[in-house]
C-alpha cells in the first residue's frame, strides 16, 4: 500500500451512462481522470459478481464470474454486433436504476451480439473460455438456470441438483450454444475489466475490491461444492448467516446465506479460499474482507426462521485461516471490515495476519464517551471512511443528529458554519489514518435520498451519480486536500 494516502468509494453501477446502470465504459475512465487530477490513490467499488433477487451485489450466482448488466455496449455497436436502436432504452430516471428494465432487457441484447459473432472472436471467446477453469461450471449452472426457468438449483430434478454425470454430458452435449453464449459474456465482462484494471493502474490509481464473506444460496459455488457448506441431506441448509440484534435492528439481520464447515475446508488447507481469493487479485489491486469479524465467529440462525433473533454465536477458525492461506498466497493485499462487535480476539486476529482495520468517522462521535471511530484513535493500520455503502450520507446523519449531538460534533470539528461535509473531510484527511475513503455522495453535498444500501430493507442499490457530476464538483478540492494535510501517494511513509 502507499504512504498516507486516500480515494473514493464508488459502485460501478452508480456511474452514470446511457445504458440504464453504471458499467465499464466511457464514464469509468473518466472517473479515473478525476481521481488521477484530484491526487487520489485508491478507487473502492463493491463486488462485481452477477446479481440475483434484490439486486444485492453480495448475494451472487457467483464468486468469480462477472456482472453482464456493467459490460459497455458501446464496443458491441463499434463492432457491428449492436446497433444504437437495439440498445435504446424507454424513457427512464437517469439517476436511479431501474433493475427490471435492465433484467427485461440486458441479457436479450447479449444473445444477439453473440449470434452476430464471427468466427474470430469466438476462437478468442474459447481461447478465454480454455483459461478459466471455474467458467465451464458456471456457464452449465446459468444454461440449467434457463432450462428451469430461472428456479434455484436447490429446487431442480434430482439428477439437475445433484450433478449426476449423466445429466451433464447431457446438457453439453445438446446445449453448445446457450453454454458458449455464457462464456462470451464472461469473456466481454472480464475483457472490458481488464482493460478498465490496466488503465487506472496506468493512472496511478489502485482499485479495492470488496469480496463478500459469505456466497448465495442460489450460487454455482455451493451447487458443485455442496460438501464445503453445512448442508442437510438434500442440500438444504442446516442454518444460515446473519447478524444479532443491535441499536440498528432489534431483529438483527437475516442474511440466508449458508455456512461454511470450517473442519471440512481446513483439511486441505483451506484450498477452496485460497482460489477464491487468488482470483479477487486478478480483478483488484487490494481485497476487502466484508465482515470479518466472521471468520472468529459467527451468527448461526436456524434455517427458515422469519428473523436473526434465534441465532446464536459460532466460532470459525481464527487466526489459523490466515496463518495458512497467508502464508501459501503471500501474494494476498487483504483489508479488514472489522466493524460491529469487535472483541479482542477479532482485533489479535486481525494483527495477526497484518491486516490494517477499518473505521468510520460517522461513528466516532459520542457525547458521553469514547469511541474507537474517534479520529485521534487512527493510526497507520487504519483505513478510514466518512461513511460506507451501508451508512447514511454524511449530510444524512448530520440531519438526525440531535441538537445536543450535533453542538458535541462542532465542538470536536471545531466549526460553526454550515460545511459540515467540509469539516468532516478535513478531520479525515488530516487524521493518522493511511487511507481515508469518502463517498461521492458527501462530495457532492447529498442527503440519505442518495444512500446506496440501508441493511434489512428492499429496494437499495439503485444510486446513479448525477450526470453532470463532475460540472457540480468544486475543481481541485481533493487535490487541495490532498497537498494540504500531506496525501499525496509518492510520499511514502516506511
Amino acid at each position: 500500500m502507499n504512504g498516507r494516502s486516500s480515494g473514493i468509494l464508488l459502485p460501478i453501477s452508480s456511474l452514470p451512462g446511457p445504458y440504464g446502470i453504471g458499467n465499464l465504459g466511457r464514464a469509468a475512465y473518466e472517473f479515473i481522470d478525476y481521481l488521477t487530477a484530484n491526487e487520489q490513490a485508491y478507487w473502492q467499488i463493491l463486488p462485481l459478481g452477477p446479481t440475483s433477487i434484490g439486486d444485492s451485489p453480495y448475494q451472487s450466482f457467483s464468486t468469480y464470474a462477472g456482472n453482464p448488466y456493467l459490460i459497455d455496449l458501446a464496443p458491441l455497436i463499434e463492432a457491428g454486433l449492436l446497433t444504437p436502436q437495439e440498445v435504446a432504452l424507454p424513457e427512464h430516471d437517469a439517476e436511479r436504476i431501474d433493475y427490471g428494465l435492465i433484467y427485461q432487457t440486458r441479457i436479450d441484447r447479449l444473445k444477439l451480439a453473440y449470434q452476430r459473432c464471427d468466427d474470430k472472436m469466438m476462437s478468442a471467446v474459447l481461447a478465454f473460455a480454455a483459461e478459466e477453469d471455474w467458467l465451464e461450471d458456471y456457464a452449465l449452472f446459468m444454461t440449467m438456470k434457463d432450462l428451469h426457468d430461472g428456479a434455484a438449483w436447490y429446487v431442480w430434478p434430482e439428477a439437475d441438483k445433484f450433478r449426476h454425470d449423466e445429466r451433464l454430458h447431457e446438457i453439453k452435449a445438446n446445449h453448445q450454444t446457450e453454454l458458449y453464449f455464457w462464456y462470451f459474456v464472461q469473456y466481454l465482462f472480464f475483457s472490458q475489466w481488464h482493460a478498465l484494471r490496466t488503465y487506472a493502474e496506468d493512472n496511478g490509481i489502485e482499485i479495492i475490491g470488496d469480496i463478500p464473506l459469505y456466497v448465495a444460496q442460489d450460487s454455482v459455488d455451493v451447487w458443485t461444492s455442496p460438501e464445503l457448506f453445512l448442508l442437510d441431506e438434500d442440500r438444504l441448509p442446516i442454518a444460515v448467516a446473519g447478524y444479532p440484534p443491535d441499536d440498528f435492528s432489534s431483529a438483527g439481520q437475516l442474511w440466508g446465506n449458508p455456512l461454511f464447515d470450517w473442519s471440512k475446508m481446513k483439511q486441505d488447507d483451506y484450498l477452496w479460499w485460497q482460489h477464491r481469493l487468488v482470483h479477487q487479485m486478478r480483478l483488484y489491486h487490494i481485497v476487502r474482507l466484508d465482515h470479518f469479524i466472521g471468520f472468529h465467529r459467527f451468527w448461526m440462525i436456524p434455517y427458515g426462521d422469519s428473523d436473526a433473533t434465534r441465532g446464536k454465536w459460532q466460532y470459525g477458525p481464527g487466526s489459523d485461516f490466515f496463518l495458512t492461506v497467508l502464508q501459501a498466497r503471500p501474494e494476498l493485499h487483504l483489508i479488514a471490515e472489522d466493524l460491529g462487535i469487535v472483541t479482542k480476539a477479532v482485533t489479535a486476529m486481525r494483527q495477526a495476519a497484518g491486516l490494517p482495520s477499518m473505521r468510520v468517522l460517522m461513528f466516532g462521535f459520542d457525547p458521553t464517551g469514547d469511541s474507537e471511530n474517534a479520529p485521534h484513535h487512527y493510526t497507520l493500520d487504519t483505513i478510514a471512511y466518512t461513511g460506507t455503502h451501508d451508512n447514511d450520507t454524511v449530510i444524512g446523519w448530520w440531519q438526525k443528529l440531535s441538537p445536543e449531538q450535533q453542538a458535541y460534533v462542532r465542538d470536536y470539528l471545531d466549526f460553526d458554519g454550515d460545511e459540515i461535509v467540509d469539516a468532516m473531510l478535513r478531520t479525515l484527511y488530516r487524521s493518522g489514518a493511511r487511507i481515508t475513503l469518502t463517498t461521492m455522495q458527501d462530495l457532492l453535498g447529498q442527503d440519505n435520498a442518495a444512500r446506496i444500501n440501508e441493511p434489512n430493507t428492499m429496494g437499495n442499490w439503485t444510486y446513479r451519480l448525477p450526470p453532470d457530476y463532475l460540472e457540480r464538483l468544486e475543481p481541485n478540492y481533493l487535490a487541495n486536500l490532498t497537498k494540504t494535510y500531506r496525501r499525496h501517494p509518492d510520499e511514502l511513509i516506511q
